[in-house]
């Protein structure tokens, strides 16, 4: 194993020690498990990583369907697992814990920090992912799916905010496109026992949440519908007062400006009028 190993104070003995920083020529196989325990050398300034991985992507365009992959990580599970009812399996495990009090302002701890960056001046690139997360059931039955699924849980003190997802624009560039912020669609495919909706908002303690959805700053149009929808809201699944459409001023009146069409709890249509003036008679 030690065949193209080399140590800046020279020829490593196993276990490795005293023979300085390590160069790998070759290739490499481990078999088993394996520990790296580290600390920073410099605690003032500057960046340091415990693992540096630094690699050169296909330049060439000669192979056709070249992918290359910094770190591949690939488990299998052949056989069945004994009933435990806590087997919970991760590819990837990632902690990060501060555990002492006393930091000044600007001290943060990121449990990732991912980039994919676009960076030659009038270059052209297919396309950037950030991250590109797929939950896939190929056969078989699976009780839960989830894609991405976050989890907020905030114990002690949050002075200023708690956001379960924070989302922001920082584009200074041309968008020829569209530009949206979050993008909800299908593939061309329609599965069986259909799709309920693109978004469902629910709440399983008492006092909820305060709004479903506040907006606030600048817009061009809260909801923008640029399709034919069967309806615009439907309440057909609220009883009582919570069905109920309300406006404020106007009365009966017939030159109203617009109105809107709503269909009532027996199937029925009725209209909201819309008036130019609010004391409009």
């Amino acid at each position: 194993m030690a065949d193209g190993i080399k140590g800046s104070k020279g020829p490593p003995v196993l276990p490795w020690r005293g023979c300085g920083d390590i160069t790998i020529g070759n290739t490499m196989n481990w078999t088993g498990h394996q520990t790296i325990t580290a600390s920073r050398v410099d605690v003032t300034t500057g960046y340091e990583r415990f693992i540096l991985l630094e690699g050169t992507l296909d330049s060439t365009g000669s192979a056709g369907g070249v992918k290359t992959r910094g770190i591949d990580i690939d488990l299998e599970r052949p056989t069945a697992v004994v009933t435990n009812g806590d087997s919970r399996d991760q590819a990837l495990k990632i902690n990060i814990v501060n555990e002492v009090a006393g930091h000044t302002a600007g001290y943060f701890i990121r449990g990732i920090d991912c980039q994919a960056k676009q960076d030659v001046s009038g270059g052209t690139i297919s396309a950037i992912y950030g991250a590109n997360i797929t939950a896939y059931n190929d056969t078989g039955t699976v009780t839960d799916a989830y894609v991405l699924r976050l989890g907020m849980k905030n114990d002690g003190t949050a002075t200023t905010s708690f956001y379960g997802l924070y989302i922001q624009d920082e584009s200074q560039g041309t968008n020829s496109g569209v530009h949206y912020g979050i993008y909800l669609t299908t593939a061309n495919y329609n599965p069986g026992g259909g799709r309920d909706a693109a978004m469902f908002i629910d709440s399983l303690n008492t006092s909820g949440w305060t709004n479903g959805i506040d907006f606030n700053g600048v817009f061009t149009s809260v909801i923008a519908v640029s399709d034919v929808p069967t309806y615009l809201f439907d309440l057909s699944g609220c009883t009582g007062t919570n069905a109920t459409v309300t406006s404020d001023g106007g009365s009966a009146a017939s030159s109203f400006k617009a109105r809107i069409k709503v269909k009532t709890d027996d199937g029925t249509d009725a209209w909201i009028n819309c008036y130019s003036t609010s004391n409009e008679a």
